[in-house]
């Protein structure tokens, strides 16, 4: 068996007539080859050698391989990676699905885990690849994992992973904490505007339709819960406005806060809200536990449950659909809660339904293609967009990015100030 050097290429001829290859790239510097860009053309699948792994110093670009770590056109029957697309690199769903890299320590999330497609699960928390090929190079994978964790080689499950995480139940809240939220308005910045606004009953009636809650994490905040529309709690959202203006309060930064990350923060959370009895969390995820799965609502879909037949009126923001019920009660005012909150998924409880949205300025081509898509996705609705704000606001308007509650709040200052 004679055996010709390429450079790093080493092609054995057999006397059978058949053919290995192998391909060994270094990735110290001033190597020659850059991992992914020279691979062989008879290679199938990469990996990396036991002795390149333990040194950090080679990468090894092979097809299937025997324990010589010689690589072979010809099939390993017993390497799970044999198996087309079993394991690849997470998708990116969001710095979480990024980690710290286990050979540079490098202090951006650059490391890349291998998961399961069959079940969405990462194999090990070392096994996949930095982000650094040029400065670290680091690239564990499955096929090196089970060479030498053979123990660990799955079972073929029948369902296939879609590419994204397994989805879990999402967590509730007590409705309690809901009931216990709802006093002290004096305290609370956005109900004593509302009060001014509308006068006491009818600020009265608002507070009660949207369990509007008052929270003690910054003086005056207040709660917009998010219930569904079979009256579960999903979240509640604590956010500050100015007591004169009703403005968001951004500065010296943005005050915006989410119930179920508050306990451990300061204290109990029953001390952080106007609650004054010991809470029962049993049958709940604690607030503070890691395990809390977050999926938010439209903000107010809890009225869809009451009348079927109202048309629904969707805005950005919760502000907004307060104080637009108060003008125009006939219809339900719900809210995304953000410009980019309007989503299928959580427009699924929207089925059957008559939709208008109203989009703050300058956000009117978004919502627009938004209202394509969810017609699309939801064909038993219809979901129509208003242009009337966008084609009638002020240049100033525009550059504040105003929504139709800003419109009506400034129309009323204006006659209070006179």
């Amino acid at each position: 068996m004679g055996v010709r050097p390429f450079g790093e290429l080493h092609i054995s001829e057999r006397t059978d007539k058949s053919t290995t290859f192998s391909f060994l790239i270094t990735t110290k510097k001033g190597c020659h080859y850059k991992p992914g860009r020279t691979t062989c053309a008879k290679a199938r699948r990469r990996c990396i050698s036991a002795s390149a792994y333990r040194s950090g110093h080679h990468k090894w670009f092979d097809g299937a391989y025997n324990d010589t770590h010689e690589l072979t056109n010809e099939p390993m029957t017993n390497n799970p990676m044999t198996q087309p697309h079993r394991f690849t690199l997470q998708p990116y769903t969001g710095i979480k699905s990024r980690f710290k890299c286990p050979e540079c320590q490098h202090r951006n999330k650059t490391f890349t885990r291998y998961i399961d497609t069959e079940t969405g699960k990462t194999l090990a928390d070392h096994v996949g690849r930095c982000d650094r090929e040029n400065n670290c190079g680091y690239h564990y994978t499955p096929s090196e994992f089970f060479k030498v964790n053979p123990y660990a080689i799955p079972v073929p499950l029948t369902r296939k992973y879609d590419g994204r995480p397994a989805k879990l139940p999402f967590s509730v809240l007590p409705f309690s904490l809901v009931k216990d939220s709802m006093r002290a308005y004096g305290h609370n910045n956005f109900v004593c505007f509302l009060n001014t606004m509308f006068g006491e009953e009818k600020a009265a009636a608002l507070v009660k339709l949207y369990h509007i809650g008052t929270a003690n994490h910054w003086p005056g905040a207040t709660i917009f819960w998010q219930i569904d529309i079979k009256g579960k709690v999903r979240t509640g959202k604590i956010m500050l406005y100015n007591k004169n203006t009703c403005k968001r309060v951004k500065h010296p930064f943005n005050y915006i806060a989410w119930v179920h990350n508050l306990s451990g923060k300061a204290g109990p959370w029953k001390d952080r809200l106007t609650i004054n009895r010991q809470m029962n969390y049993e049958n709940y995820h604690r607030l503070n536990d890691e395990r809390f799965v977050m999926e938010q609502c439209l903000f107010g879909e809890h009225l869809l449950y009451a009348d079927a037949g109202k048309l629904v009126c969707l805005v950005e923001s919760e502000k907004t659909a307060i104080i637009a019920a108060a003008y125009y009660p006939d219809y339900i005012w719900l809210a995304a809660g953000s410009l980019n909150g309007l989503n299928p998924d959580k427009c699924q409880a929207l089925k059957n339904r008559s939709v208008m949205l109203f989009p703050d300025v300058n956000a009117y081509g978004k919502w627009y293609e938004k209202a394509m898509e969810l017609n699309a996705r939801i064909p038993s609705s219809t979901f129509k967009v208003s242009n009337a704000l966008e084609n009638n606001a002020t240049e100033i308007e525009r550059l504040n990015g105003i929504d139709i509650a800003d419109r009506w709040i400034d129309d009323f200052l204006e006659e209070w100030n006179d």
